[in-house]
């Protein structure tokens, strides 16, 4: 999980150096770095503003930016927005536990080791198994 989180946000710095703002880097880390630079790409060979407000993207990404920003203000200053927030301890969340060998990780090993069958296993919805 740490090393996720820290590819993410190593990412994300990659994106901001590549396209210089904050909502760029957000937009591409959504929609992808290759579609953000085609559509600043396109609006720049058009003259126009090759901001984000001004790129054409799909509404998803469009809608993703101003989400994270609304979600930023409301844990920076939550009385301004009517909101209590329980205290969260500044402290890891999650422990790394050390793994000795390899891992199986595909569906047949999970089964064996829990003397499940392959259909059920498979039957388990994927946001279950983590």
């Amino acid at each position: 999980m740490a090393a996720a989180t820290r590819a993410a946000l190593d990412y994300l710095e990659k994106l901001y150096d590549q396209f210089g703002s904050w909502d760029l880097a957000l937009a591409a880390y959504n929609w992808g770095e290759g579609a953000v630079a085609r559509a600043i790409a396109k609006n720049q060979a058009r003259g126009l503003p090759a901001d984000y407000r001004n790129l054409t993207m799909p509404r998803e990404t469009r809608y993703y930016v101003p989400k994270l920003q609304a979600v930023k203000n409301i844990i920076a200053n939550p009385g301004k927005f009517g909101i209590e927030l329980a205290a969260i301890p500044n402290e890891a969340y999650f422990t790394s536990v050390p793994v000795p060998r390899n891992i199986d990780v595909q569906v047949g090993g999970a089964a064996r080791r829990s003397a499940r069958s392959m259909n059920s296993c498979r039957s388990i919805p994927r946001t279950t198994v983590r």
